[in-house]
């Protein structure tokens, strides 16, 4: 069997589980509506702006954005170094190059004043 056919058959089993969780869901998920449903929660109390948009500080988002990012910057960095005998130079200069892109995609962060806690 070729290395494409296996790669095919892979890809569909993962589409047939997406798919397969989505029809789960529609299935099995109530179909009922309750007005408290709707509401946000606030610790069992009635809430206290009854408008349908809930004010949170999108700092923890941004946090957790940028730890993604780094994070994934230092698993794409593991197999360029590993790759060091085949073409090193190559291997360095798109690590520069994506830490520079890091580095500036940071440095507009900072310059927001997202990183900032109030």
């Amino acid at each position: 069997m070729s290395d494409s056919v296996i790669a095919i058959v892979f890809l569909l089993t993962g589409f047939g589980f997406v798919i397969m969780n989505f029809v789960l869901n529609y299935i099995l998920s109530p179909k009922f509506q309750k007005r408290s449903g709707e509401m946000p929660y606030e610790c069992g109390q009635a809430p206290a702006n009854p408008s349908k948009f809930i004010q949170f500080d999108n700092h923890y988002y941004i946090f957790a954005l940028l730890f993604v990012i780094f994070d994934v910057e230092t698993v794409l960095f593991l197999p360029l170094l590993m790759a060091k005998g085949q073409a090193p130079w190559l291997a360095l200069i798109e690590i520069f190059l994506f830490t520079i892109l890091l580095g500036i995609g940071l440095a507009y962060v900072w310059n927001k004043n997202q990183l900032r806690w109030e």
